[in-house]
């Protein structure tokens, strides 16, 4: 987070920063023993408080939620990262990016994406007033 804001600041650009986590290749090791609830308050955080790397430059804070990873065959820790930012995204109203593995096969890609919305969908519906 800190090199985006020089970034910015070098280049004049405006960067917005997401919270979540990519495919489980990318995956910190603590992160296999966090609960859905621990990532999604954690995310929630980096959202509205902003990241541990806030200092007395400022709130270094998410913009959106993601991207999040997911394999071909998501592994259930990507699914829970799923879950997770599915629940932040719904609650904060924050937008929500996923990137889903590529699929060559169109009929495979449709069941493939009609299930991680499925998880996407039933977070936006517990959150519906």
């Amino acid at each position: 987070p800190k090199a985006l804001r020089r970034l910015s600041a070098a280049t004049k650009v405006t960067i917005v920063m997401g919270t979540g986590f990519g495919v489980l290749a990318s995956h910190p090791p603590w992160l296999a023993a966090e609960s859905t609830a621990n990532l999604a308050a954690m995310m929630e955080r980096e959202l509205q408080g902003g990241t541990i790397e806030s200092d007395h430059h400022g709130r270094l804070v998410a913009g959106f939620v993601g991207a999040i990873g997911l394999s071909e065959t998501p592994h259930p820790h990507e699914l829970r990262v799923l879950e997770a930012a599915s629940q932040v995204a719904a609650k904060t109203g924050a937008p929500l990016l996923i990137s889903p593995a590529y699929i060559a096969q169109p009929l495979l890609r449709k069941g493939y994406l009609d299930s991680l919305l499925d998880i996407v969908a039933s977070h936006v519906n517990e959150s519906s007033p």
